[in-house]
């Protein structure tokens, strides 16, 4: 897909123990046991909104240009072969939990995700103690790669706290400075703001931004928007870093 994967309802589902929702051309509501593995395959997928944190990354690279064609495989029939071996597979599996599980399920030094934490205890530890390293190695590279937009808006709000009053900003005193001949905050612009012209729609929308992004961490300096108030009906921003006092 060539779209940045972004679904709130998604994000909901992938921590939630139980999803309710409308039965479709009906009033009734319906309750039901999230048991599903949900897998997204694509090239250099791009992750949004909060997706990011509730995925692991499995990269697959055969090194071809055209992976499809004249390949050669241990198991032609893959799934057939599954099938058939499914017993052994299920044994093999089990084995390495119980080995793990025997020797008093020792800790695993591997990353650990919010609201994924037992299972980052468990797997990582079964893995671990199996002699498999690096489970959840690529979560820092993961990150950096799958909302562009974030990076982007890192270059930003560095720019803004080095360029704008520290005692607090205006959306129009940000585009002034946009406007500045050799300026190098139009240059880290971030895409999702869209073109400055007409002036007027592109302050608009610097706004709803800036509102959609309060106290939102960015980057390793961990920078964010605040609002600090309002001058004449009109908001006042900040951007601050690392943690909030």
């Amino acid at each position: 897909m060539d779209a940045v994967l972004q679904s709130s309802n998604l994000a909901i589902a992938l921590t939630a123990r139980t999803w309710t929702d409308r039965i479709l051309g009906q009033t009734a509501q319906v309750t039901l046991p999230v048991r599903t593995i949900f897998t997204v395959t694509g090239n250099n997928l791009v992750l949004g909104g909060d997706l990011p944190r509730r995925c692991y990354w499995i990269r697959v690279d055969a090194q071809l240009s055209e992976p499809w064609r004249d390949r050669t495989f241990k198991h032609p029939k893959l799934a057939a072969w599954v099938l058939d071996k499914r017993g052994h597979l299920l044994s093999a599996i089990l084995t390495l939990a119980r080995a793990w599980f025997v020797a008093g399920q020792p800790p695993a030094a591997t990353p650990v995700l919010g609201s994924f934490e037992e299972w980052c205890r468990i797997i990582g530890g079964i893995l671990n103690f199996a002699g498999i390293e690096g489970f959840l190695a690529n979560l820092g590279e993961l990150y950096r790669n799958s909302d562009p937009s974030m990076a982007a808006w890192e270059a930003f709000l560095s720019e803004l706290l080095d360029q704008m009053p520290g005692a607090g900003f205006k959306t129009s005193d940000v585009v002034t400075r946009l406007r500045t001949e050799g300026n190098t905050l139009r240059a880290v612009l971030p895409e999702d703001l869209g073109d400055m012209d007409p002036l007027a729609s592109f302050q608009r929308r610097l706004g709803r931004a800036f509102l959609k992004r309060i106290d939102r961490r960015y980057g390793v300096r961990g920078l964010y928007l605040i609002r600090l108030g309002s001058n004449v009906g009109t908001a006042v921003w900040g951007v601050r870093e690392g943690k909030k006092l």
